[in-house]
C-alpha cells in the first residue's frame, strides 16, 4: 500500500488482467498481494474488459483485493 516514504511511489498497471484468471488463481493471488509487502511504497491498477471479474475469482483473491474500486468506462470505437 502507498505509504509515506522519501521516494515517490511506484504504480504497477496491468491491462487485460482477466486473461490471468486460471483454475488455481496463483498468478492473480500473487499480483494482488504485491502492494501488501512490508514497506511497499506502491499501488496496483488492473484493467479488464469484463464487468464480472469479481465474481469470476474465488475467495482467497478477494481477501487480498479488499480495497478494489470499480471504475466503469463507456464503450467506445476508434477509427483511423
Amino acid at each position: 500500500m502507498l505509504k509515506n516514504h522519501d521516494e515517490p511511489p511506484t504504480i504497477l498497471i496491468i491491462d487485460e488482467v482477466d486473461m490471468l484468471i486460471t483454475p488455481s488463481e496463483n498468478i492473480l493471488y500473487e499480483i494482488y498481494g504485491l502492494p501488501y509487502i512490508e514497506n511497499a511504497n506502491w499501488g496496483l491498477i488492473t484493467l479488464c474488459n469484463t464487468l464480472d471479474i469479481a465474481s469470476r475469482v474465488k475467495g482467497r483473491i478477494g481477501s487480498r483485493a479488499q480495497g478494489i474500486k470499480d471504475l466503469l468506462f463507456e464503450a467506445y470505437c476508434f477509427f483511423l
